[in-house]
Formats: structure tokens, sequence, C-alpha cells
């Protein structure tokens, strides 16, 4: 007898096809155990393979037929309505475990047809909810739990010296073993995403183990950069990461510091509302982006108002500003004369202390001339922006005053999106700080954290934290999965024949006698 296997299961990778764990494990174990698998694997008889129509052709076709079933469309069902009872029979498998489900979802419609129930919104939460299903769910959990529960003293019992590859096998086989017999789950789909884990992250913590025992160390992440300066990055610590520290030790903390970033996240949230309200060509907030912008915008509304009620203040507070400004630029143009070259720090910056002190050493009359002008320009300038502020800040806070009238009056809503707009600028600076001294405080406890815990802790962090609620976490994927194939082919079922073809022959019908009699009104008539 000769064995035949079609249709191996495997991933791409790349421009060529990788057996996973589970490929590679199921053709074993197919051979080993002799399984006639359907679509899948058999064991061919010899008298077969010799036969004259074969030949000894092993070509596979020949023997496993892998095609995958055809998804017929029902004529009866399409005309009538309905969903045809074969579409349902077909979905057996469920119903063997949930033999109470199909009852609850389906109702007789006539003879070989049915319809849902339910309306496609509810029919996922029926099965959720549904008892049957519960109890599917709590066994198949259960079977993880057994499994968790045989699994973590082996685990724990690993140490220095030991073989990892040793532990993945035992492991491994009892979590397929346990599962073989689970219904509606693929065991080989359960084994393999713990050899997912093994492979990503499992099999470097147990190396690491292996070599070291059971200590958690961080270490410092330090860059060096192009001119051989080092830069402190922070830390990592791969066995015990540090969100697994502070989730243990430092729940509180952690908790208010996501209450901080969901505060910072909802005022992102506000200014990104308020600039996509506003932020249009004619919008007061056109091409703000920092808080300068801001400013400038709340500014120019607020002198649009000013200069309607008091046009002749409003005047000269801006000839202030220009004055102010023409000052500006001459102390810019007067800061890189040669003669002030020599006053400014590394960094280029020019200070009023250094010009003083250079004008009184000075000697040269051309010298003093500039650093002079310089001075007195600063001088003017600060003298005209300084009545400018002056004549600003009671016009400012009036109006001030009158954005706090609700509902803001019209002509005053440009000034109270730009106002808006600035407070929520100064609060996400001070989330962020908030944010960042959070951040910090955490990342010294949890590194401060290391040195003070002992074997069992580690060995709780590494086993119980990581491990084990990851592969928990995957496995309810699988059980979760169960649910939405479930659901999806239902769903693909009920919309297919939700409409038979009279209905539909019928809406056709009342939108062309729609659109005739709108032609006819708008005096186009053709035959």
């Amino acid at each position: 007898m000769a064995l035949l296997c079609r249709s191996v299961t495997f991933i791409k990778d790349g421009n060529k096809n990788r057996l996973r764990e589970q490929d590679i494990h199921k053709i074993v174990d197919t051979f080993t155990r002799q399984i006639d698998t359907p679509r899948y694997a058999r064991m061919v008889p010899f008298d077969e393979i010799a036969d004259p129509k074969n030949d000894f052709n092993l070509n596979l076709p020949r023997y496993i037929d892998s095609t995958e079933p055809e998804d017929l469309q029902d004529i009866d069902a399409h005309l009538n309505g309905g969903i045809p009872e074969r579409d349902l029979d077909a979905l057996s498998a469920y119903w063997q475990v949930l033999p109470g489900l199909r009852a609850a979802l389906f109702e007789p419609l006539r003879p070989g047809y049915a319809r849902l129930k339910l309306p496609l919104a509810e029919v996922k939460p029926a099965i959720f909810s549904h008892p049957e299903f519960t109890a599917f769910n709590q066994a198949a959990t259960q079977r993880f739990t057994d499994w968790r529960e045989a699994t973590t003293p082996r685990l724990t019992a690993f140490d220095q010296d030991a073989h990892p590859k040793a532990l993945i096998e035992t492991v491994a086989e009892d979590l397929l073993e346990r599962f073989r017999k689970a219904p509606l789950l693929d065991a080989y789909d359960i084994y393999q995403h713990l050899m997912d884990y093994w492979a990503e992250t499992m099999q470097d913590d147990a190396y690491l183990i292996a070599a070291d025992g059971w200590v958690a160390k961080p270490t410092r992440i330090i860059e060096t950069d192009k001119k051989g300066k080092t830069r402190d990055k922070g830390w990592t610590c791969d066995l015990i990461p540090k969100p697994l520290i502070v989730s243990r030790f430092f729940g509180e903390k952690q908790a208010a510091l996501e209450h901080l970033q969901s505060n910072l996240d909802s005022v992102s949230a506000s200014l990104e509302e308020l600039v996509n309200e506003h932020g249009g060509e004619e919008g007061i907030l056109n091409d703000v982006s920092t808080k300068a912008d801001a400013q400038a915008a709340y500014r120019q509304a607020l002198i649009g108002l000013w200069s309607i009620d008091d046009k002749l203040a409003c005047d000269k507070y801006e000839m202030l500003v220009i004055e102010a400004d023409d000052k500006a630029t001459l102390l810019r143009t007067l800061a890189d004369h040669h003669y002030m070259t020599p006053l400014k720090s590394d960094k280029g910056s020019l200070t009023l202390k250094s010009v003083k002190a250079r004008l009184t050493a000075t000697d040269d009359p051309s010298e003093q001339a500039i650093l002079f002008e310089y001075l007195q320009a600063d001088k003017l300038r600060k003298k005209s922006f300084k009545e400018a502020e002056d004549l600003l800040m009671p016009v400012a806070s009036r109006y001030r005053t009158r954005l706090e009238t609700r509902p803001v009056p019209e002509d005053l809503i440009d000034l109270d999106v730009a106002a808006r707009y600035l407070a929520l600028l100064d609060e996400q600076t001070t989330l962020k700080a908030a944010v960042n001294e959070a951040e910090a405080t955490l990342d010294n406890l949890a590194y401060a954290q290391y040195p003070k815990l002992s074997e069992a802790e580690i060995k709780t962090l590494v086993v119980d934290d990581k491990w084990m609620t990851h592969l928990s976490a995957v496995s309810q994927g699988e059980l979760d999965r169960v649910s939405q194939t479930l659901t999806r082919r239902i769903r693909e079922l009920a919309e297919r024949y939700a409409m038979p073809l009279p209905a539909l022959t019928d809406e056709v019908a009342a939108l062309a006698a729609r659109v005739e009699e709108h032609l006819k009104r708008m005096g186009a008539v053709w035959k």
C-alpha cells in the first residue's frame, strides 16, 4: 500500500512555499497513523496503482480529489426566496455541536427552504449568547486551562543548563493531544500558535534561562554618533519587558498615565476638529500650525472687531505696531554689522549687556555710533511695543468678557474660535508635560524594581504574565473564529437569497416608472 498526500497546506514566503510546523506535524501524523483524510490523504492499495487505468502513474489527482465542494446557486431560492436546507445541512459540523442553535436562528419557510428568524445584525450576538455556544466555549477554554495547569510546573521547573528543544517538544505535543478531539477547532492551528510564539519569543527566553537561570537584568541602550559622543536612549529587558513590571507592580500609576493620555488625545482631537471646521481658505485658522500662528489669528480677529468699534484708537495701535516692527527690522540690520560680530555668542546671539559693555570700552567714534544706534533702536522698539500693548489689553479684556455670552454673538465667532484654539493649545502643552513626567516616573520605578525581584516573582512574570497570557489570547481567538466563520456563512446565504427575482423585477419596474414620469415632466418622451 502507498500513502499519497495532496493539497498539503503551507504559507507563501517570498517566491517560495514554506511548510509551517503544523503542516510538517500533520504530514508526519497522517503517515505514521495511516489516516485517511478526505481531500488530503488516503492509503491506496497497490492493486489500484497497478491497475491498467493508472499504470503505476502516481499523479495525485488520480487518487485524491482535493477540490473544494462547489458553492451551488439555488434557482428556486432566487425565484421564491428562502435559504436552501441543503446549504444549512452543509454546516452539519456546527449543528452536531450546537443542535439547538439552528432552531434558534432559522424557521421553515416551505419544504426544503428556511428563513432567518432574526435580523442579520443580531445573528452574531445570538450565536455568542446561545447556551450551547457558551458551553462549547467553556469546554474549549477548559482544555486550555487544563493544559496550562499541567504545563506551568514544567515551565517553572526549566532552569539553567536545561534543553529548550526538549521543553517545547513536550509542552507542544501535550497541547496538540488535548485539542485533537475538540469539536469545531483545528488542533493543528492551536499547535501552530504555540510554535509561532516559540519562534518569536519563548525560544529566546528559554535560551536566556538555560544560560543564566531565572535572572532579569535591564540593560541601558547606548547610542554612539559619528563624532563618538554617546547618548543614553533608555533601557530594555528581553526576558521581562517593562510593561509586565508596570502592570504587576504599578497598575495605579499606569492607570493614571493612561487617563492623562486619554485627556491629551481628546484635546488633540478637539484641535483637529477646530482646524477641519475653520481652516478653509477663508477660515480664521487657515494656515495655522503653531501657537504663534494662532496668536496672530486671534490678534487679527481682535483688531478687525476693534477697528469697527473704535477706528481711531485702533489706527493708533497699528501705527505703534508698525513703528515697533520698523525698529525690529533696523535691529536685525545693525546686528549684522561687522562691529557686532565679535559681540555675538557661539550660537550667534547678541545681548544688550555685551553691546553696552563694548560701548563703554571703545574709543572708535564710528563703532560708538553703531552701538548707540542699536541701543536707541531697541529702546524705541520696546517703547512703541509697550504703548501698543497698553492700548490693546483693555480692548482684549472687554472682548473676552463678551465671549462669555452664550450663544456667542455672530460677529465674535472668529475671535471665539481663535481663543478656543489657543486655550486648547495651552491645555495640550500642559498635558504633554504631565504625560512626559508620568512616563519618566513610571520608567524609573520599573527600572528600580528589577533588582528587587525574587526568583518566584520572575517565574510568575515570565510564565504567567508573559507566556500564558499571550497563548490564552490566541487560543480565545480560535474560539472567536468559530462564531465568525459560522456568522459569515449565514450572512452570505441570507444576503444571497434576500430578494427573490419577482421582487427585483417589481422594484425595477417601479423605478423605471418613476424615471419615466420624471422624464415626461421634463418633456422628454421616447418610444
